[in-house]
């Protein structure tokens, strides 16, 4: 009886121990279970987290790449750090994607890098790009502020010889001012000094038939003055010392009517025949003795003198 007492205490505290320990390790696994579980939502809530970030990064970046001021005022370090991001993040985000390529067109185009060539060298390695484009980088501001340098040391003489140019262009454009305008002169007066020759040569052209007309005038009134001495003034036709197409003839070359009124006037004047003389004053009939010689030459002394 004591023996099975005692083995069924035995049992009993077995079962119990058994139970505990089963117990314990469910609590175990149930912990476990928990804590498995907590680590899950903690990493998945660590993914979205990193997700977002890398998404705002990717934006940020889009907007920098495409931004003309950050590549007026970077650097080669900042330049390298956004382009090495953008890659990174090319494959997740497509705002990292469109970045990368942006940049990769602006440097290819502005610096003349090729980030294709360089991903080539470097395949596998982030850090081994960002070193390469960085040198690349310095080297290409390196050459531009030597460049500028250059420049800035050649400006001064580059002023000079603009300005000695511009010098020498405003002597040889005063030169040719200086060489026209005697010429454009000597043109002038030698255009001046034809008319005056043309309008002289027109004068005495003009003159010369004058002085034909008044000769041929005064030969007229010596001829008509010895006709009337000898027939005693019994001329049969009445003497007309100008006619009409003459006095137009004289107006036309001489271009002035007042000359041609001034002949018709002088033909009017002149004096005339004695049948004239007896017709229009009939109180007047007695006939005074006619001398030819002194007659003659005083009629050739009014013809001169008319």
């Amino acid at each position: 009886m004591a023996e099975n007492e005692e083995e069924s205490e035995m049992a009993a505290q077995f079962g119990n121990m058994l139970r505990v320990a089963m117990g314990s390790r469910m609590q175990l696994r149930e912990a476990q279970a928990r804590r498995e579980q907590m680590q899950a939502a903690e990493r998945t809530a660590q993914a979205d987290q990193q997700t977002r970030a890398e998404a705002n990064v990717a934006a940020m970046v889009n907007r920098e790449m495409y931004n003309p001021e950050f590549w007026r005022t970077a650097g080669s370090e900042s330049i390298a750090d956004r382009v090495t991001v953008a890659a990174h993040l090319a494959g997740a985000h497509p705002e990292a994607r469109g970045a990368w390529m942006h940049a990769a067109d602006v440097l290819r185009n502005d610096y003349g890098i090729n980030l294709e060539l360089m991903n080539k060298d470097h395949p596998t390695s982030l850090v081994d790009r960002h070193a390469a484009l960085r040198d690349a980088l310095d080297d290409y501001f390196a050459r531009q502020r030597l460049d500028a340098e250059a420049d800035q040391a050649l400006a001064p003489t580059a002023t000079l010889e603009r300005e000695s140019d511009r010098d020498e262009q405003l002597g040889t454009d005063s030169q040719l001012d200086a060489s026209a305008q005697p010429s454009e002169a000597d043109q002038v007066a030698s255009q001046a000094a034809a008319k005056g020759a043309d309008a002289k040569a027109v004068d005495e052209d003009v003159h010369l038939a004058l002085a034909d007309r008044y000769g041929s005038e005064a030969q007229q009134d010596q001829v008509h003055a010895q006709a009337e001495e000898q027939t005693g003034g019994r001329l049969s036709n009445q003497y007309q010392r100008v006619t009409d197409a003459q006095l137009a003839q004289i107006e036309r070359h001489a271009n002035t009517p007042e000359l041609a009124n001034v002949r018709s006037q002088q033909a009017d004047f002149f004096p005339r025949s004695t049948a004239e003389r007896i017709a229009t004053n009939p109180a007047k009939t007695t006939k005074r003795p006619v001398s030819t010689a002194p007659t003659a030459g005083r009629s050739q002394e009014t013809g001169v003198s008319r």
